[in-house]
């Protein structure tokens, strides 16, 4: 039986809680309204806009309050609030059911509002949340202040770290008579990086990729002769930054590890023998291109050729490809930023 690290199961563990992840403290609403030329208000001391608006609000667990007014009308209405799709399906498609609903349910990220809503002044009981209009709202209303926005982009004197699972590992690698491919999940990666100018960056990484045969940590079976691939990379990095896309190129040295095993027998005693093992330490080159959902999770694919290897002088390709699903955290150095 092949059993995975507790390494793993703590990585998998970092990325259960899909909505406090992926959703934004906040959230839109488009308010739409009958009659023309009605003042929406989020509370009493925010200015007011016309309808139809955008509003930015923040996620609760309480319903929303807005004011609407038009001359001598004035209503109060009450927009309640819904379990976000990242909170219902999320969780259920990373795999770790139990552990990412704990964690969710104790933030309100898990929430959201109608996307677009329609009010009628005089009927405002007959309201239609689940409004369908392919008008888009000039105006907005925000509750979100200026000092707590963040820019997922990543200015001069930012550090950068990253801390990921790869998932869908794909390798080109050196086997027993050929080179061949090997496919699986899991691992753990780590990196970081300097910004020393806006949105411009040197970095570092390092990783270990499985080819387990899925996406998530659990024991199983093998009986009869099987195969194992490895993998295990440093990497030296500089990028750019393009709105929420980041693009970085630079050079590795990677770690291939081949096995081909035969498992005689299961029960009552576990054997298990090494037939054949291959391990290369090469040189190439490595490309990622990452996209930032928000400040915290990112999402990308990384590819790292490598050409060159150590010991034995040959040129031949191989490489490691893989899904890099990320959790990010920003220090700066530069006082006055946020």
């Amino acid at each position: 039986m092949i059993k995975t690290t507790p390494v793993i199961v703590f990585m998998m563990l970092l990325f259960t809680s899909c909505a406090t992840l992926v959703n934004s403290p906040y959230t839109k609403v488009n308010l739409y309204t009958k009659q023309d030329s009605v003042k929406v208000y989020l509370t009493d001391s925010t200015p007011y806009a016309y309808a139809p608006v955008s509003l930015t609000v923040e996620r609760s667990k309480e319903p929303l309050r807005v004011t609407l007014e038009k001359q001598d009308q004035r209503r109060e209405i009450l927009l309640p609030r819904k379990l976000s799709p990242e909170f219902l399906i999320g969780n259920y498609m990373n795999g770790t059911l139990p552990f990412g609903y704990l964690v969710d349910l104790s933030n309100p990220k898990r929430f959201r509002y109608p996307a677009n809503v329609w009010f009628d002044l005089d009927y405002i009981n007959n309201a239609n949340l689940k409004y369908k209009t392919k008008i888009k709202p000039q105006n907005a209303l925000s509750q979100c202040t200026a000092g707590r926005k963040r820019d997922v982009a990543c200015s001069r004197g930012t550090i950068l770290f990253k801390l990921s699972v790869p998932e869908g590992n794909s390798f080109v690698i050196n086997k027993q008579t050929h080179t061949g491919k090997s496919f699986g999940f899991l691992g753990i990666t780590g990196e970081g990086c300097y910004y020393y100018r806006d949105r411009q960056f040197f970095g570092a990484g390092a990783g270990m990729l499985t080819d387990f045969i899925i996406p998530i940590p659990a024991p199983y079976d093998v009986e009869g002769e099987y195969e194992r691939s490895f993998g295990s990379y440093f990497d030296l990095l500089h990028g750019n930054d393009y709105r929420r896309v980041s693009f970085s190129y630079g050079l590795n040295i990677s770690k291939y590890s081949y096995y081909k095993r035969y498992t005689g027998q299961l029960f009552p005693e576990y054997i298990d023998t090494l037939l054949y093992s291959k391990v290369e330490t090469r040189a190439g080159l490595s490309f990622s291109t990452v996209y930032r959902f928000s400040e915290y999770f990112s999402a990308g694919i990384k590819y790292l050729p490598s050409f060159f290897t150590f010991g034995t002088g040959e040129f031949r390709y191989g490489h490691f490809l893989f899904l890099d699903l990320a959790i990010n955290f920003r220090i700066n150095t530069t006082r006055g930023k946020a």
